[in-house]
């Protein structure tokens, strides 16, 4: 299997050399979109979990984190889980910037 970013380094240099080729350019283009579109629905699916811990324990992930980092929000499995959405959150939120160009 190739690794992504020798592989864009081999477009970047044929780039340089040939010019673009529109067929590789739209098929690049259609897979970030594709990426996007799934990075959505799972920061969409993370972000309902994460409605429903704060609901319960009528705080926010932001107040959660704080006490949860600073060991004052216990070690309970539902703290575990938590703790995890809010990091997978900040993982999805991290790729769909950077395929965004933000």
């Amino acid at each position: 299997m190739h690794n992504a970013v020798a592989v864009a380094q081999k477009f970047e240099q044929f780039v340089i050399h040939y010019g673009d080729d529109p067929f590789i350019s739209r098929t690049i283009s259609k897979m970030v979109s594709t990426r996007l579109m799934v990075l959505q629905k799972d920061l969409k699916r993370v972000q309902s979990s994460l409605a429903r811990f704060e609901k319960a324990y009528g705080k926010t992930s932001d107040a959660f984190m704080m006490e949860f980092q600073s060991g004052l929000a216990g070690d309970a499995m539902d703290f575990i889980e938590w703790s995890a959405l809010v990091h997978m959150s900040e993982r999805l939120r991290a790729e769909r910037a950077a395929l965004q160009g933000n």
